[in-house]
């Protein structure tokens, strides 16, 4: 499946302060190496200045591998730029991905298990990967077994950090690789990424009520 960069971009969430999309999986969050190609954020830019008549102001405050689909934040106005940035630091946003792993080793998957250790990230040519170092950050993650079929499930994954790959990092190395890495299967696979960042929560600055946004998986994940 590629991506259609001409299709609008799926608004999930939006008010004054914020605006939260649904990425489509192959679309780079914001400009890469290459300015020529298609991000999220120069075509959510411009979709929303077309739609307003003016140019509006964008401010990213996370991201998704391109191969990832789900929710992305954004923030409309920038007096709430640093609510937006302690909400991440502080670890007061709850994230919540699935993903469809192959189960290469049965001992590896429970119903409930959190890996906790240190990633590195580095260069390979013209991109960058990661893998578990006592050198490396601190890295924390969360899983829960949705459903298990056969030799492959469907897992929740709570990033309590935000190391790049981490999830594919943490599944990969504890022998459950995701369906569709390239970069971190071992069977090299292609096709689309398994990983979609299915849901958001946080307390509005506004309202002081929880907000709670969720994405609709892909259809491919069927």
């Amino acid at each position: 499946m590629s991506t259609d960069y001409t299709a609008a971009i799926e608004i999930v969430f939006e008010d004054d302060i914020f605006v939260i999309v649904n990425k489509p999986a192959g679309l780079a969050t914001q400009n890469t190496q290459n300015p020529k190609k298609p991000n999220l954020y120069a075509r959510l830019q411009e979709q929303l200045n077309l739609r307003e008549g003016k140019t509006v102001y964008l401010a990213l405050h996370h991201r998704l591998d391109a191969a990832t689909s789900g929710l992305v934040l954004f923030c409309k106005n920038r007096k709430y730029n640093k609510y937006v940035t302690d909400l991440f630091r502080e670890k007061k946003i709850q994230k919540s991905y699935l993903a469809i792993v192959d189960i290469l080793k049965d001992e590896s998957l429970r119903d409930h298990w959190t890996i906790a250790n240190k990633l590195k990230t580095y260069k390979i040519r013209h991109f960058k990967k990661a893998k578990s170092s006592n050198k490396g950050d601190e890295s924390i993650t969360e899983f829960n077994l949705i459903k298990r079929n056969g030799k492959k499930a469907l897992v929740e994954c709570r990033p309590l950090t935000g190391r790049l790959h981490q999830i594919r990092v943490h599944l990969a190395e504890s022998g459950l690789p995701i369906q569709g890495d390239f970069h971190y299967h071992p069977q090299k696979q292609k096709g689309e990424l398994m990983l979609h960042a299915h849901s958001l929560a946080f307390i509005h600055p506004v309202s002081k009520q929880e907000i709670c946004i969720k994405a609709e998986l892909p259809t491919y994940f069927s």
